[in-house]
């Protein structure tokens, strides 16, 4: 209420919070509040039919290891010497040592991610 009136505000939208095995989530149910309470409803009858054990629980399915950027580096320049040039190979080596030497200490969620990076650097350069 403002200055005594209601006001309703459609821009407003309406989420879910929730723990997922000891992360807290949030999922967007859109604008409306009923259809939010009724998600939330049913999301909570799927959790008490599993505690119940009427229904089984959803498989967890671990997550991969963790890639060191070290060995995903030390991938990608195996890569480049058996699959690009010499010239290339030369030219990304001590790059990727620099790239390496800064990133020692960390291991990267996806070294794929590094790969991905440096193969598209690869692809501007063939250009």
């Amino acid at each position: 209420m403002v200055d005594d009136r209601d006001e309703a505000h459609a821009e407003g939208s309406c989420f879910l919070e929730f723990w997922d095995r000891g992360k807290r989530k949030r999922e967007a149910v859109g604008p409306d509040a009923f259809a939010a309470a009724d998600r939330a409803r049913h999301r909570q009858a799927g959790l008490s039919a599993i505690r119940s054990g009427l229904i089984e629980a959803p498989v967890i399915v671990e997550a991969p290891e963790r890639i060191k950027v070290q060995d995903a580096l030390g991938k990608y320049a195996d890569h480049i010497r058996y699959h690009r040039s010499l010239r290339i190979y030369r030219t990304y080596r001590p790059i990727l040592k620099s790239f390496g030497e800064f990133c020692a200490h960390r291991n990267d969620q996806s070294g794929q991610r590094y790969s991905g990076m440096l193969s598209s650097l690869n692809e501007t350069n063939r250009r």
